[in-house]
């Protein structure tokens, strides 16, 4: 298949969304040549350029990542399969799929996973020098592969996982990055009725860094659900005027009660 790490690697992107266009920027800082596939870049970074033809875009890279949403993942796999592309290194960014969606490609390609933790907020982000890490899953050839397309990127940690394990990780980093913001974001709904916008974003700042900061380094957790004060908690909810924002702080504090009794079970 011939050399696919070299001083002067194509990597070639499909999909120009937040991932995307972040890992095309961290690229093109380290002087590789970079492309995309994609109809929706509009040349935001002078020395990346897009095709929208297919072969072009293959016949140009050494490299293809695939970073589209997971729903899209297979779609592309099957028309890569289908343009018969060889002697690639391709891997994908999800954090759910395995490397074995890409199985079709494998005969003729070295093929894996590559899974940034990371919250690509926005476009064009990028990390270089940011400490990040990824997981990534595949053959003896692919590990080998993706840790020298990478060697460059400092502060970015790369560990290897099985694939039965993909599915786990990601949900357990769904719950620890996105789910309880949700509820901050109904803490914060509560506060700004009782708060100005200025003070609003200082107790925002302050008391959401403690509580992390204190979590990170003793494992729990402060307050009033901590301490089993719900009588306390169904009282404040009870001078709360919207209906909407009532019925949802209820349905976390119960919800909130019934994993502490199952932590405690587990303990027990």
């Amino acid at each position: 298949m011939g050399r696919y790490i070299q001083k002067k690697t194509k990597v070639g992107i499909i999909g120009a969304g937040k991932a995307g266009t972040s890992l095309a920027v961290s690229f093109d800082k380290r002087k590789y040549a970079v492309y995309f596939l994609s109809k929706h870049y509009n040349n935001e970074i002078p020395s990346v350029s897009c095709f929208t033809d297919e072969k072009t875009f293959i016949d140009s890279v050494d490299v293809i990542v695939i970073a589209v949403k997971d729903r899209n993942l297979k779609t592309i796999v099957n028309r890569l399969y289908q343009l018969k592309v060889k002697g690639k290194l391709i891997f994908h960014l999800s954090g759910f799929y395995s490397s074995d969606i890409l199985e079709q490609l494998k005969e003729n390609n070295i093929v894996g996973s590559f899974h940034p933790i990371f919250p690509f907020t926005k476009k064009f982000m990028n990390i270089k020098n940011r400490k990040i890490l990824a997981d990534i899953e595949g053959d003896i050839k692919f590990i080998k592969r993706i840790k020298e397309l990478f060697k460059d990127f400092r502060g970015l940690n790369l560990f290897e996982i099985e694939k039965k394990e993909k599915p786990i990780l990601h949900l357990g980093l769904t719950l620890v990055s996105n789910y309880p913001l949700y509820v901050v974001n109904v803490g914060k709904e509560i506060l700004s009725s009782v708060l100005c916008k200025t003070l609003l974003s200082d107790v925002m700042e302050s008391f959401l860094k403690a509580t992390i900061e204190n979590y990170l380094s003793s494992g729990k957790i402060s307050g009033p659900l901590s301490r089993g004060d719900f009588e306390i908690i169904k009282k404040e909810i009870s001078y709360l005027e919207n209906s909407r924002i009532k019925t949802i702080v209820d349905d976390i504090i119960r919800l909130s009660k019934k994993i502490r009794e199952i932590q405690d079970e587990i303990k027990g």
